[in-house]
């Protein structure tokens, strides 16, 4: 057989007029790839805009600023259960917030005053305050303010179901003197009976004011 003839060598200008390779279709691919970043639980690949894991279910909020795993510069763990003090001061920040939404709801309606507090209309704010935001932000206004966060026990997000339990026994618990909130206080993991009602604890991720 015969041997194919070797390519003649083109002068140096007709070679630079010979079109570019193109680049190879990875190349482009990843050219064209949006940025993402691993969840710090399980590691899977997340757009930088996504609120949650879309694997495990993990809260993503300021993971490109907060180090995955071991303490961050003041000495918190990712995983730091919220103590009793900071979830009360939480509680009575949300608790205004609750307070001021509800009159203005009332003004509204045309709520009567002068029966006393409408404790319908506070319970029903209440219980879709805590639910709302709990379910899709896995915190609250009190509770971003001061950096903690509630999720599962296994770390992952809280659904619509048990936020809704979760703020029913809260509110029952507000009901009967907050005796049950007592248990955060004396427990080490520092959970309530709300807490152990829908299966999940408040983690403080970093250091604001307390």
């Amino acid at each position: 057989p015969q041997e194919p003839a070797e390519q003649p060598d083109l002068p140096e200008e007709l070679s630079e007029l010979q079109p570019a390779k193109e680049a190879p279709q990875f190349e482009l691919l990843n050219e064209f790839r949006p940025p993402s970043f691993s969840c710090p639980r399980c590691h899977q690949k997340n757009s930088l805009d996504a609120d949650y894991c879309f694997s495990c279910g993990m809260p993503l909020e300021a993971s490109l600023t907060e180090p995955p795993v071991g303490t961050d510069s003041v000495g918190h763990s990712p995983e730091t259960p919220a103590g009793f003090w900071i979830r009360l001061v939480a509680y009575i920040i949300d608790g205004f917030l609750i307070s001021l939404i509800t009159m203005f709801a009332a003004l509204l309606i045309g709520v009567d005053f002068d029966r006393g507090p409408p404790l319908f209309l506070l319970s029903v704010v209440h219980i879709a305050y805590f639910t709302v935001a709990i379910s899709t932000k896995a915190t609250t206004i009190g509770k971003k303010f001061l950096g903690l966060y509630v999720v599962r026990t296994d770390g992952s997000r809280i659904g619509i179901d048990r936020a809704v339990l979760r703020s029913l026994a809260s509110l029952a618990s507000a009901y009967f003197s907050g005796l049950a909130y007592l248990m955060v206080a004396f427990r080490e993991d520092k959970r309530g009976l709300h807490d152990f009602v829908s299966d999940s604890k408040v983690i403080k991720k970093d250091n604001r004011l307390l």
